[in-house]
């Protein structure tokens, strides 16, 4: 039995890229859920999530920040079940993991931990939780995985074990969008979306954000480089930009809008489920973030043939390892020199559909989502052998 342990009280990114994959492995798998009762219902959405998708889950109860009784509890769960491996995800399930299989030489089974972004937590109490994490918690696990290569070099660096260091790019699977059917496509998301009725003509470049609507991911630069664009008189094509997702900074953005004049050509969609598949509807997707792990709406953008403008940090480089895939641009560029970039891809359709092109290709070899299952399969066959091997060593 393959256990992975969440603790989540949202569906986002490592949720819908691990928990849908999990079906897909060869042996019997169960989602244990650290259940927060501070969050009340909120707790339930990534449970009806996972059992949506058929997949076994169990439920632990969590009453305060350090819950003895939950770690109690998830041990008994664990041995119940029969556990092979057990597989965590991020600082707090990976914690109550480590305490509830104990010291590497009393474990019944290995345990392994995902770090889904090293430096894209923001604020002073998230710092000291990924202090935490990577220099008290993931030195003491028989392998820890992370979702791009720059995040493995960071965790060495930091003092962990390289050889107990992996790097697991994501990928996930979606419909592959021809060059042939973009535009039948495009039309439909755009009817589907009612972008006629917020006054976008169908001749318009549609840009896209897809995403939390929170600091990290640096929506008041994607607003600034707009407004930039709009002061550019080049001739250019009309664009709009169509922002979907939710969070806690909605209302300052949408003042900021206001604020900048770009009422007209910058729209607020708000929450959309299934967005993953429609990326087509972009003509180009923006992620200009600081930080990321592995963005999975970018690796849904190369399925769809969407050409990306992002910025070339972390998981980006993974992607984009060269200009003939997509547009990166530096951190420390302007929001000046952003948007001078961007006209020119305005400007010249050809290389946007050339960069999709290019891109679709990269993310069909790369990171798809059946790639992703079968390196999963490597690395627990991998980490049983070791811990085979060290065993008949120490016997």
């Amino acid at each position: 039995m393959i256990v992975h342990v969440f603790n989540s009280s949202i569906v986002s990114g490592p949720e819908t890229l691990v928990i849908p994959a999990l079906a897909s492995l060869s042996e019997p798998v169960t989602v244990v859920f650290l259940y927060e009762t501070r969050k009340g219902e909120a707790s339930n959405k990534p449970v009806r999530y996972a059992e949506s998708l058929g997949l076994a889950t169990r439920v632990v109860p969590v009453r305060s920040r350090v819950d003895g009784q939950a770690v109690a509890r998830l041990r008994e769960t664990l041995r119940e079940l029969g556990t092979k491996v057990a597989h965590s995800h991020d600082v707090k399930a990976s914690t109550y993991l480590l305490r509830a299989a104990g010291p590497r030489s009393a474990r019944e089974y290995p345990i392994v931990s995902t770090h889904h972004g090293v430096r894209g937590r923001s604020g002073w109490v998230s710092k000291a939780y990924e202090a935490f994490y990577t220099r008290l918690i993931l030195p003491r696990f028989d392998r820890v995985l992370t979702v791009c290569a720059s995040d493995r070099e960071l965790l060495v660096a930091r003092g962990l074990r390289p050889d107990r260091v992996e790097t697991h790019l994501n990928g996930v699977d979606r419909r592959k969008i021809d060059a042939g059917e973009r535009g039948a496509e495009r039309a439909r998301l755009h009817a589907d979306w009612g972008l006629a009725a917020r006054g976008i003509p169908s001749g318009s470049v549609v840009l896209g954000f897809a995403g939390r609507i929170a600091g990290e991911k640096r929506l008041d630069r994607v607003l600034q480089v707009m407004a930039h664009l709009k002061s550019l008189h080049r001739g250019l094509p009309r664009w709009d930009l169509v922002i979907f997702g939710t969070g806690p900074l909605e209302a300052d953005y949408h003042a900021a809008t206001r604020a900048m004049g770009l009422e007209s050509q910058v729209h607020w969609m708000g929450y959309r489920a299934g967005l993953g598949s429609e990326m087509a509807g972009f003509d180009l997707l923006l992620s200009l973030s600081d930080a990321e792990g592995l963005p999975i709406n970018l690796v849904e953008a190369g399925w769809a043939g969407t050409p990306v403008l992002a910025t070339g940090v972390d998981g980006n480089r993974d992607l984009f390892p060269s200009a003939e895939y997509g547009l990166t641009v530096a951190v420390e560029e302007s929001d000046e020199a952003i948007a001078t970039r961007l006209a020119e891809l305005l400007a010249d359709p050809e290389r946007r559909r050339s960069l999709g092109r290019m891109f679709q290709g990269r993310v069909e070899e790369r990171f798809s989502g059946s790639r992703w299952t079968a390196e999963l399969r490597r690395i627990y066959s991998d980490l049983a052998h070791r811990v085979t091997m060290e065993a008949s060593h120490h016997a």
